[in-house]
């Protein structure tokens, strides 16, 4: 799905039962069931609970009914503002229309919004603020053409894409220029290969000097992730790291015995960093006959990354790592670094995804 508008489910890092609604200052409309109800006052907030599969209304206290449906829209683009009550988490403002539902117990919450308010929200949620115009454009591009490649993920259940990591994390609204003026600047445009098809735009933080194959991440290759030696990020903030932890956690998590444990450490005296030494990133790590596969340790030990040697210094172990994230796709630090460079949207996008070119989706997708 490539069209002007998105629906994005909501919150969905958590189970909400109950929300209140602060109104814009603008003209909002209330539709229950498809009906307008009313039309609510500035300030005056109403709150929706899930009871089972309806959905209790209230304003101010005072009850409006159960409704299996609750729409919330404004002719005059006004901006919604939810604080979920329980759990208790952080406000967040959304433009378009918000549609609610119930279902044992839970909401479902669901913002269907024009696609320029969408990667707003896309690059507010990936990418923070001061950055190049060229980084943004780059990055708005990515976040078009990842939502056309996964545009129905969420088809089962009544959406298109989610606010989480599971597709791009999206938080809202926010009046911060350069994100909308990043849309606007790259309207239409997306990645593709050779054969039109959109690409799998996927980034991390931080490659550490040279992005990995999606292969030795996830199951499969990804067209035009291959690995790319990448100079730009090297002196960025994300590009080394270093974890301690102590030799028990390291015994109990990597399942090894004591003996094991010995054996490495009398080896290490004479070769401290022992379990790898090169400069591309390793597939596969080798302490003495023990075999690693970086990627599950980095999930089993919480690192920053896949790319890290070991030494055991007395009774810990040090992990000395390049980069954070998985290092597949476009590396957002060595991007930003690029950006600075002067660098344009399509050098820095064509630098990580090989194959791939900037291109526009069809005419009736974009007037």
């Amino acid at each position: 799905m490539c069209g002007q508008k998105r629906s994005i489910g909501l919150f969905r890092a958590s189970e909400i039962s109950k929300i209140s609604i602060l109104p814009d200052q603008r003209e909002l409309y209330w539709l229950f069931n498809g009906v307008i109800r009313y039309s609510p006052l500035p300030e005056q907030v109403i709150t929706l609970q899930a009871d089972g599969n309806k959905i209790k209304v209230t304003q101010q206290g005072v009850s409006l009914g159960h409704y299996s449906k609750v729409s919330c829209t404004s002719d005059v683009g006004g901006i919604k503002v939810l604080k979920p009550l329980n759990p208790d988490l952080p406000e967040w403002a959304y433009a378009g229309s918000v549609f609610f539902t119930a279902q044992k117990g839970f909401l479902k919450i669901i913002n269907e919004v024009e696609e320029l308010d969408y990667l707003a929200g896309v690059l507010r949620g990936e990418t923070g603020k001061e950055k190049s115009a060229a980084f943004y454009e780059a990055m708005a591009i990515m976040a078009r053409t990842y939502a056309c490649y996964y545009g129905d993920r969420h088809k089962a259940e009544g959406f298109d894409l989610c606010d989480q990591t599971h597709c791009q994390v999206y938080k809202g609204h926010f009046p911060y220029a350069p994100w909308f003026e990043a849309a606007k600047a790259t309207k239409g445009l997306v990645m593709k290969d050779q054969e039109g098809i959109c690409a799998e735009a996927v980034f991390h933080a931080n490659c550490g000097g040279q992005t990995a194959r999606a292969s030795t991440v996830w199951k499969n290759d990804i067209r035009g992730c291959e690995r790319v030696l990448d100079p730009f990020c090297h002196q960025s903030k994300g590009a080394v790291w270093e974890k301690r932890i102590s030799k028990e956690e390291f015994i109990r998590k990597a399942g090894i015995t004591d003996l094991e444990w010995n054996r490495w450490k009398s080896r290490s005296d004479s070769l401290p960093l022992f379990c790898y030494d090169g400069l591309e990133r390793p597939e596969q790590l080798k302490l003495d006959e023990f075999h690693i596969h970086p990627v599950r340790w980095r999930e089993k030990f919480g690192l920053r990354s896949a790319w890290f040697d070991i030494e055991i210094v007395n009774d810990e172990v040090v992990f000395s790592g390049r980069g954070f994230g998985h290092g597949v796709g476009l590396c957002q630090e060595g991007a930003m670094e690029m950006g600075r460079y002067g660098c344009t949207p399509q050098e820095i996008l064509e630098h990580y995804f090989k194959g791939m070119h900037v291109t526009t989706l069809d005419k009736s997708n974009i007037e």
